[in-house]
């Protein structure tokens, strides 16, 4: 997994991911579950954060390794077109041997990148980077080589 990408001013890179990917109901339902199940996730709902789910019929790769999948922020200039404050791309080519139970950590994982940042004053949500090369909770939890 790589550190998100914001989408520059033009919105290139989201549009180009949009054009080589599907909306997945799949992978939303699999979000639904893994929401219900992770209890430092249930926030997503009550602050109804919207979501969307696309998978890539293509293969990403980013310093020599593959991406399993990325959560990108919508800019507010898009929203207008994209109905979704963030969006998770699974790279279907990168994730053909996962589990259904990897598939859920991954899926939690990309989660995990959406948060608030609320110094400011006025809360915004906002992409989370890595505390180490994946999340401690998903670590912790599945150990370092879940996607093994």
């Amino acid at each position: 997994m790589k550190r998100k990408e914001s989408v520059n001013s033009a919105g290139s890179f989201l549009l180009r991911i949009m054009e080589q990917a599907r909306i997945s109901t799949r992978y939303k339902d699999v979000a639904d579950k893994v929401i219900a199940e992770h209890e430092d996730l249930h926030w997503l709902d009550t602050a109804s954060v919207s979501i969307g789910f696309l998978a890539s019929d293509k293969s990403k790769k980013s310093k020599g390794r593959e991406v399993l999948g990325e959560c990108i922020k919508v800019r507010d200039l898009y929203r207008a077109y994209i109905p979704h404050e963030f969006i998770v791309v699974i790279y279907e080519p990168n994730v053909s041997y996962l589990t259904d139970e990897q598939l859920e950590i991954l899926i939690y994982h990309e989660l995990l990148h959406v948060g608030v940042d609320d110094t400011t004053g006025e809360p915004r949500l906002q992409i989370v980077p890595h505390d180490i090369e994946d999340f401690r909770k998903v670590i912790d939890r599945y150990g370092i080589d879940w996607s093994r």
